[in-house]
């Protein structure tokens, strides 16, 4: 990437900034009826509460049965509420988390690959959507590998191995969908 900044580098990031700003001055006021919240925070809890990631004590009751969802972002907010973060405070803080890193990795990618106009763009464009704010907000696994995807193909284009596997292991251990992501790396990598 370019190490100069310019001012369409300086008024993305004043963009995100906006958006991250606008986010946490209305934390309280931030949507809390998305239907994937409660079933995320819920396993989370479970993880937390049985000590255990392998075995899913709320499904099938009261014996149970394997986990078979994959655990990354439950294994996440579980770590977050062992560390002292309250259940509510996980949903809305990783909302605001995942929302940002969503538009800072749009930002990067496309700054590097397409120049600087096109970064500025691409946020102003994103940004703008209503539907994809309240999907990253919504701390589904999925809003975690929309937020990277850019950053993946940055890494597959660049041939940054190791980056590579990484993320493509985040997403395969995040949701079932991420075998999209593999399809697409495989065809436009």
């Amino acid at each position: 990437m370019k190490r100069d900044i310019s001012f369409l580098d300086i008024a993305a990031i004043a963009l995100i900034l906006f958006h991250t700003a606008l986010l946490i001055l209305n934390i309280n006021n931030l949507p809390a009826d998305q239907k994937d919240w409660s079933y995320h925070l819920a396993i989370a809890r479970m993880f937390v509460d049985h000590h255990s990631i392998f075995w899913d004590y709320y499904e099938f009751a009261p014996i149970g049965r394997p986990h078979l969802y994959p655990p990354f972002l439950h294994f996440i907010f579980a770590l977050s509420n062992i560390i002292g973060m309250d259940w509510l405070f996980i949903q809305k803080f990783y909302g605001i988390l995942i929302y940002p890193i969503s538009l800072l990795s749009v930002f990067f990618v496309s700054r590097d690959l397409f120049g600087k106009k096109v970064g500025l763009l691409s946020v102003v464009i994103l940004s703008a959507s209503y539907n994809y704010w309240w999907w990253q907000i919504s701390i589904a696994p999925t809003s975690l590998i929309f937020a990277l995807f850019p950053l993946s193909m940055w890494a597959v284009y660049k041939k940054k191995t190791v980056l590579s596997i990484g993320l493509l292991s985040i997403f395969l251990w995040t949701h079932f969908s991420s075998f999209l992501v593999v399809l697409a790396v495989a065809i436009f990598g």
